[in-house]
């Protein structure tokens, strides 16, 4: 509360006032005058005999990876198909018991099936959850070891003994919201890693880009950030494909793991190649029951709250009333990720940064990233604060996440659309 005993105290208050209203005039004249700072300019960057797939009007750069291991099945997506069929004839194991070596924490059987490269022959294999491992209930003979974290259905395993076989599937249940849901998935490992997975992967996520784009441009959603225009452009007229892509397998590349990567493009890449593995192996189910830390959910990471606010703004873009079936499915959590993007753009007021949002192709793919992680308000005060450095302050008191997401981003859009990354290894496929 302010103290007006004293006879100058109303003098400074009225100063600092007037003030206030005088830097508030000069700050606006500057934003208002202020071009948008545009992502700092990288030297191009060597790319060897690339491959390109098209679907529709997307044509992308198709990453290179491991070739295909010699005891892996050629037909692999077949042979996880049949893996995953497998399960259909068999409960999902529901035990709950306290590990031996946690005795505070609650572990979980799990089924796997592997198949012999050289036979073709399919093993159930049951498992049990332990800190430091994997416990073989059944068969005896065979030795499984855990290969990444506990990670729900995407647990990494690898069949040691016998020589010879690959984990295909999984059946495993998880506990969403503390219900009991089996899960069936293909969890990632190296010797899934393949051009035909690979390949598989990439091509369903353009394809639900372009399926989304499509939906939303036959029902005609309009949109939101430029609602005054006339005439008023649809939300497909300007947010860009590639951008949606980018971002969707922006969403499935760590962001711990990537920073842990430093300058080593192949450890970048083997990042990449992991996400694009899961999805060609895993089809509509890939990372529909993916929950960050945060609580974002499903194929293209939407917290609750902005899911249900873009199904009340975008109505036309018909998401399902229920969050978790709209952000498990891909093609509508793809059309939310579209119309989020446009939702964003309209907190922003200043003409000219508008007219680069719809104008500048490469000012609207930075923007668009950063603005989908960290809000387009937070992204444009960075920018309006830092100019072309905006990208070195995105940090808050608590992580670098979006800063670090942007990073990826970049990696992921050069990678597919850009000028391609520097790559040591000789050993890939195309």
């Amino acid at each position: 509360m302010l103290n007006f005993e004293k006879p100058y105290s109303k003098i400074i208050f009225g100063i600092r006032i007037v003030l206030a209203f005088v830097i508030g005039l000069m700050l606006n004249r500057m934003i208002t005058n202020a071009a948008p700072p545009l992502p700092p300019s990288y030297a191009p960057t060597e790319w060897v005999n690339p491959t390109f797939i098209t679907e529709g009007p997307i044509t992308a750069r198709m990453p290179p990876g491991p070739a295909r291991q010699a005891h892996v099945p050629m037909e692999l997506r077949a042979a996880i198909s049949d893996a995953k069929f497998e399960f259909a004839q068999h409960d999902a194991i529901s035990e709950r018991h306290t590990c031996n070596t946690q005795p505070n924490k609650v572990c979980l059987d799990a089924d796997l099936v592997a198949v012999h490269g050289v036979s073709s022959t399919h093993q159930h294999v049951t498992i049990r959850e332990q800190q430091n491992g994997a416990h073989v209930i059944s068969p005896i003979g065979y030795t499984v070891q855990r290969q990444s974290r506990w990670n729900g259905a995407n647990t990494e395993f690898d069949v040691q003994a016998p020589p010879g076989w690959s984990v295909l599937a999984l059946q495993r249940v998880i506990y969403p919201s503390n219900v009991p849901t089996p899960v069936v998935y293909a969890p990632y490992s190296d010797e899934l890693d393949t051009p035909e997975l690979r390949e598989a992967g990439l091509r369903r996520v353009m394809l639900m880009v372009n399926l989304g784009f499509d939906e939303l441009k036959a029902a005609g959603v309009l949109s939101e950030a430029f609602r005054r225009e006339d005439p008023r452009p649809l939300v497909t007229d300007y947010v860009d494909r590639e951008l949606a892509v980018s971002i969707i397998l922006t969403e499935k590349v760590g962001g711990a793991e990537f920073e842990a990567c430093a300058e080593d493009n192949e450890c970048k890449l083997a990042r990449l190649n992991r996400a694009l593995t899961l999805i060609g192996a895993n089809g509509k189910s890939a990372f529909a029951h993916a929950v960050s830390p945060v609580s974002a959910a499903g194929w293209a990471q939407i917290w609750s709250k902005t899911y249900g606010g873009l199904r009340k703004n975008y109505p036309g873009a018909n998401l399902p009333a229920d969050f978790r079936e709209g952000a498990a499915n891909h093609l509508t959590a793809t059309k939310a990720a579209i119309v989020h993007f446009d939702s964003e753009f309209q907190g922003i007021r200043n003409k000219k940064w508008r007219s680069a949002i719809r104008d500048d192709d490469e000012f609207r793919l930075y923007f668009g990233a950063a603005a989908y992680n960290g809000s387009a308000t937070r992204i444009a005060n960075a920018m309006m604060t830092h100019g072309a450095e905006w990208r070195d302050h995105l940090c808050t008191r608590r992580s670098c996440e979006t800063k670090t997401y942007v990073s990826i981003f970049e990696f992921v859009y050069n990678t597919l659309f850009g000028d391609g990354i520097v790559l040591q290894q000789e050993n890939v496929a195309e």
